[in-house]
């Protein structure tokens, strides 16, 4: 297991940490406000699961769940698509990170959890960008659609209809269907008729 974790990319390594140091922060206080009451001093805590904090963090979980996936070698595709996915989770969690620390920080009673929090967005963000790019960037996601309308085309195929029978079908589905209707002219006034 040990060599696997070494032999990740860089991209890799540091949207797998990142990750791993934002699902962390979430359990620490991003607000934190104290008061005096009479001879008391009260301090109340939150943790980063609330507001905007567990889409942050279950996007968190599924980056180190995928990574351990590929880690342990049962993904199912192949080294591009895989960086690509990695890179869509991270990169998703780092930009709600960063709504939800842009939220925090202008608020009031702003805890220290909110700078462990910029610390993990950074560094997934960072590790999703190297993965987009060295993986091919927006070529990589063009092939990739094709791909999927290729497999698409085929799994129409392997149920009777061909590509092009697919699509004429569609097409023709999506049009109105009209009865057979028998044409009755409007009645008018002739001008030779009954005058009242």
């Amino acid at each position: 297991m040990q060599e696997q974790l070494a032999g990740l990319s860089q991209g890799r390594k540091l949207a797998l940490g990142g990750a791993l140091l934002l699902f962390i922060a979430g359990f620490l206080p991003w607000w934190h406000a104290s008061g005096h009451v009479g001879d008391f001093t009260v301090s109340v805590t939150r943790s980063g699961w609330h507001d905007l904090g567990p889409v942050v963090f279950i996007l968190a979980i599924l980056t180190i769940g995928w990574e351990i996936v590929r880690v342990i070698g049962v993904s199912p595709l192949h080294d591009k698509q895989a960086d690509l996915t990695t890179a869509a989770l991270g990169g998703a969690a780092a930009v709600f990170a960063l709504i939800f620390f842009l939220i925090r920080l202008f608020g009031d009673f702003t805890g220290w959890g909110v700078w462990v929090g910029l610390v993990a967005l950074i560094a997934v963000g960072y590790g999703a960008f190297l993965l987009f790019t060295s993986s091919g960037g927006i070529d990589a996601v063009k092939d990739l659609q094709g791909d999927l309308q290729a497999k698409a085309a085929e799994a129409r195929a392997s149920h009777g209809a061909t590509p092009a029978e697919a699509t004429s079908s569609e097409a023709t589905s999506s049009e109105p269907e009209v009865a057979d209707a028998e044409v009755v002219p409007e009645a008018t006034d002739a001008p030779g008729g009954p005058q009242a």
